[in-house]
């Protein structure tokens, strides 16, 4: 079941209960398959320019996704031998429920958690990326007065909201 699906060109992109990101033909074709959540992925969002995909879910993880040869941006291998694409834990202990890439700067994004906090981001990009050389860099922090879900609505004259 899929619990986010955002639609790029020609592709739409999904994540779903069996925490697999899924690229698909706009005819139905399944043309890409790749596994780093733990846990169910309930966010996905794409960064276009960059040519990147995030995903974040139950699993506590925001992971970064190289759109271009199905690269791993970041990645830590993990004791089982499991290699996840992970930032660590993004919202403490707690679900990443939306990402948002920030419209005017496009190198810096929003999360949101379960815990309530609004987290902004800013993704560092070199010319070694496709390495794991990026840096990411937390530049503010809000706590909201109520819990997930959560949702951006985005754009609502010229500004991010949340619902």
């Amino acid at each position: 079941m899929p619990f986010a699906i955002r639609r790029h060109r020609d592709w739409l992109l999904s994540v779903g209960d069996d925490r697999a990101l899924r690229i698909w033909t706009m005819d139905g074709l399944q043309i890409f398959e790749k596994y780093g959540h733990g846990a169910r992925p309930f966010a996905l969002e794409i960064f276009e320019r960059e040519k990147i995909i995030f995903t974040g879910g139950v699993d506590e993880y925001l992971c970064i996704w190289r759109w271009t040869g199905a690269l791993l941006v970041f990645s830590i291998e993990q004791p089982n031998g499991k290699l996840l694409c992970s930032l660590g834990n993004a919202h403490g202990t707690d679900t990443v429920t939306a990402i948002e890439i920030c419209k005017n700067n496009n190198s810096e994004f929003r999360t949101i958690g379960r815990d309530g906090n609004v987290k902004k981001w800013r993704l560092n990009f070199n010319e070694e990326v496709d390495k794991g050389k990026s840096s990411l860099e937390l530049i503010s922090f809000s706590k909201l007065n109520f819990e997930w879900p959560c949702e951006f609505i985005k754009n609502y004259r010229g500004r991010s909201l949340i619902a």
